[in-house]
């Protein structure tokens, strides 16, 4: 079963985001927008995962449950990944606290046998992939203004991705 860890923000802040992915469509940026339901912050992608390992997992995640982190949308920004744009909402606050959350993961799933993640983790809520993009649309997005709107982190979540025709399902496990 295909997994990764991540963290559903609040209702208001989905909604929120939602609302940047329409503005953007509404001025023609065009690409594969993150469906309401799906949007999240990934901490790690886990991947294909032996059923075995699940408990083991969630094991884990008993450690990250009644967190405390205060986060704050900070920008809207892209970046290129081998051809294709991927726009994202980038995140401030208690980020120092976050990333050490998620490099204390990466290391304990690291002995479960997963894959170590050597990028350093930056934040980041992605909301399209394969954008349409051009200097115009570069102009448009950099003229979204973003509220700087707070919310609270208390869980750390194991979540299940099934990929359908119509995109991602995912279900929350844990």
């Amino acid at each position: 079963m295909r997994l990764f860890i991540g963290v559903y923000p609040p209702k208001e802040i989905i909604d929120y985001i939602y609302s940047i992915e329409n503005q953007l469509i509404s001025k023609g940026i065009f690409g594969n927008y993150t469906k309401k339901e799906n949007i999240h912050l990934t901490l790690k992608f886990l991947g294909e995962t032996e059923e075995t390992k699940i408990e083991d997992i969630k094991n884990i995640l008993t450690e990250y449950k009644n967190l405390d982190l205060n986060l704050k949308i900070s920008k809207l920004s892209y970046f290129k990944r081998n051809s294709e744009i991927l726009l994202w909402i980038g995140l401030s606050g208690d980020i120092n606290n976050l990333e050490n959350y998620a490099n204390s993961l990466n290391d304990q799933l690291y002995e479960l046998g997963f894959e170590k993640e050597n990028k350093k983790f930056k934040p980041h809520i992605t909301i399209a992939r394969k954008i349409n993009f051009n200097d115009l649309n570069l102009r448009l997005i950099n003229n979204i203004a973003i509220q700087n709107l707070s919310f609270k982190i208390q869980n750390i979540e194991l979540i299940q991705s099934t990929l359908t025709k119509e995109g991602p399902i995912y279900k929350t496990l844990y």
